[in-house]
């Protein structure tokens, strides 16, 4: 009689069925919020006190809205000023 293996991954998702996904959606979300406060303290470093707040507010707003043209357009008129 043929022995019938599993993959490593068939053995972890009959594991854990369902929240494997949602493990997914908070490192990730975990990620992005780090990448998110580097980026703001980021731009505090670069530019004036003023200047980064407003693009600190328009980023919460952009992410807030799904909307990243707002964010960049902004970005690229702090740049040309």
């Amino acid at each position: 009689m043929k022995r019938h293996t599993r993959s490593i991954l068939e053995e972890i998702a009959s594991c854990a069925p369902g929240s494997a996904r949602k493990n997914i959606v908070e490192s990730k979300g975990l990620h992005i919020l780090e990448s998110a406060i580097n980026f703001i303290k980021e731009m505090y470093d670069v530019y004036p006190k003023e200047q980064a707040q407003d693009l600190h507010r328009k980023f919460i707003n952009s992410v807030r809205d799904l909307e990243h043209k707002k964010f960049y357009n902004s970005l690229k008129r702090k740049d040309e000023i």
